[in-house]
């Protein structure tokens, strides 16, 4: 499989409310000889941990196939050894690979491959990610076969969240986008799984995700949704006048992503990359309403890995190699406002390893 390596039930986190704290969930599920500072779970936090569940996308055509194929190639890598770099993500990552969801997208990100080969040829490294997904969704991939357990990797990066923040915004609309009108995936990439509502041109079909205002949501939305915010809809906290409130919530679901992988490979040095600029291209101009979110989110994201103060967790943020003095996304590097392509991703992946410090 291009790219992918060079050289089951969802189980529900406890946690106590007030005072107790989990304490496996905060330090990375205890990990040896690692003391991590302790966090009080606020009450909001921890009702949105709740909903934040590991999900399987087992509806969508093809998810569970591209799941079984990565999880396929993590248990061939344990027979054969180790490796050395273990990266996950979604669509941005596994445009590394040169695909989405599985399918061929060589053409559009043959930079991304090339520039993959080049930094780890006769390296063991693979690349765990899917298209589309959601953090939850990856923390249900780290717990189903796609962990990088039994690896016994030096360095484990994720990029995950863009997909949060896009779908957030429907939760929170005062908070962000009034509603999905991006491009979050390739339209070829999405093919039949893809949507585009009426009022959307058919060239803009944004990749259906987990998380959306239950109301009036179409059967492939709502089959993405944690089953307690469809089963109860008023279980999310309420926004309370804070415009940073979907960043938080991606903060939280990555920050499960990270424990996990502590929990997993706690020799390992875990990189936590931030957020991209997310800017789908609308009519030839960057929307700049998930802003905010991003910046939210990856102030958290760094915020929490500072006070973890442990030399195996490294935060870096790499979208300012996107971003024109304006603020907008340089659309050379990053064509549709949200995966780095050609230039884009050779300088996104340079950054990466400026922070894996891989030999």
């Amino acid at each position: 499989m291009p790219g992918s390596m060079t050289g089951s039930a969802p189980r529900r986190l406890s946690f106590l409310l007030g005072l107790c704290c989990a304490a496996s969930l905060l330090s990375g599920g205890g990990s040896r000889g690692t003391v991590h500072a302790a966090t009080v779970l606020s009450e909001d936090d921890a009702r949105w941990l709740m909903l934040l569940q590991p999900a399987a996308r087992s509806e969508l055509p093809g998810w569970l196939d591209a799941h079984d194929r990565l999880a396929g190639e993590v248990e061939a890598a344990k027979e054969a050894g180790v490796l050395d770099v273990v990266v996950y993500g979604d669509s941005i990552m596994e445009a590394f690979r040169g695909e989405c969801l599985g399918a061929d997208w060589s053409q559009a990100y043959s930079a991304n491959m090339a520039a993959w080969k080049r930094a780890f040829e006769g390296k063991r490294a693979g690349i765990f990610a899917i298209c589309g997904d959601q953090a939850v969704h990856l923390l249900w991939r780290l717990k189903e076969g796609e962990g990088p357990a039994g690896l016994n990797p030096r360095v484990v990066t994720v990029m995950i969240g863009t997909n949060d923040a896009a779908h957030l915004s429907n939760v929170y609309p005062e908070a962000g986008a009034s509603k999905l009108r991006g491009c979050p995936c390739p339209a070829q990439a999405c093919g039949r799984h893809a949507r585009h509502p009426p009022d959307q041109p058919a060239s803009c079909r944004p990749c259906p995700g987990p998380l959306a205002r239950p109301s009036g949501l179409s059967p492939a939305d709502r089959q993405h949704l944690p089953a307690a915010l469809l089963t109860h809809p008023g279980a999310a906290p309420p926004l309370q006048g804070e415009s940073d409130i979907p960043g938080h919530i991606i903060s939280l679901a990555v920050q499960q992503v990270v424990r996990e992988l502590q929990r997993q490979v706690p020799q390992a040095t875990i990189v936590v990359f931030g957020l991209l600029p997310l800017q789908p291209q609308m009519l030839g101009k960057p929307d700049r309403e998930y802003d905010g979110i991003i910046a939210a989110a990856n102030k958290e994201l760094a915020a929490f890995v500072e006070g973890q103060g442990s030399p195996r967790l490294v935060y870096k943020d790499c979208g300012g190699d996107f971003l024109l003095p304006s603020g907008e996304v340089d659309s050379t590097r990053m064509p549709d406002g949200v995966h780095p392509a050609g230039e884009g991703g050779e300088l996104l992946l340079k950054c990466m390893l400026s922070a894996m410090k891989v030999d």
